[in-house]
């Protein structure tokens, strides 16, 4: 996993972003730090005892389509390639493989396939 990563003013600087608890600003840069170079989050019970949270806390982002939640373990940055582009000679693949094929990428945001807001674009 990477040392460095990028958060966009894009997606940080939106009125949906902004109007989060604070709390859940602190866990989305978090999380951001946190994914894998696909935009994938594994250790999210990890990352939610540093931060003295708790899961529920998950479902506001998910609420706010910022994250997509895969079980109670996994999530991948919905805006991730807004954030981030790993160059070709510094990329390592996801680990979440069969989560990584229920997405597409639409617009630089990942959609679920089965999502119904991708019938309505």
């Amino acid at each position: 996993m990477a040392n460095k990563r990028f958060i966009s003013k894009s997606i940080l600087g939106t009125d949906r972003f902004l109007e989060l608890s604070h709390e859940n600003k602190i866990l989305y840069c978090y999380l951001v730090l946190e994914a894998d170079d696909d935009g994938f989050v594994g250790n999210t019970k990890t990352v939610l005892a540093m931060l003295d949270m708790k899961e529920e806390q998950l479902n506001e982002l998910e609420k706010e389509q910022l994250i997509i939640r895969f079980g109670k373990k996994v999530v991948v940055i919905k805006h991730w390639y807004h954030h981030n582009k790993v160059p070709a000679d510094r990329y390592t693949g996801t680990l979440f493989v069969d989560e990584r094929k229920r997405l597409t990428i639409v617009d630089r945001t990942y959609v679920l396939e089965c999502d119904p807001a991708t019938k309505k674009n």
